[in-house]
């Protein structure tokens, strides 16, 4: 029985220093693909050096995720300029409203002006006749 206990521990560490080199050698697979996709992903970044659409893509760990957050920034920038369009036009709604006012506020000043001097004018006419 001795030998059996010994033989089955014999056989459990073999089994755990397998299982130990087995990992490592998914690590070793695992940092290799890291590295080399990390050298695409630099000589990517020193393809597109020189343009400022990429630039951010620098603090990207992966060109999955660079190119993601690209199409997330295009259509946060495109809805951007969905409201930014409607901005303008209730804008260009406000200026011609406002323009519309002050027409009807000019018009109104000019008809008092032109009532107020003539009332002046008869009430003056009117005192020099009391005279």
């Amino acid at each position: 029985m001795v030998q059996e206990t010994s033989a089955g521990f014999l056989l459990a560490e073999t089994a755990q220093e397998q299982a130990i080199k087995t990992i490592q050698r998914w690590m070793k697979k695992r940092y290799q693909r890291k590295v080399a996709s990390s050298v695409k992903i630099q000589s990517f970044f020193r393809g597109c050096k020189g343009r400022k659409h990429v630039q951010h893509l620098k603090d990207m760990k992966s060109v999955d995720h660079a190119l993601n957050d690209l199409e997330a920034r295009m259509m946060i920038k495109s809805e951007e300029i969905f409201v930014l369009d409607t901005i303008k036009i209730n804008e260009s709604a406000r200026a011609m409203r406002s323009e519309e006012l002050k027409l009807a506020v000019n018009a109104s000043f000019k008809d008092n002006a032109k009532k107020t001097p003539a009332s002046k004018k008869e009430v003056k006419t009117s005192d020099d006749e009391d005279e």
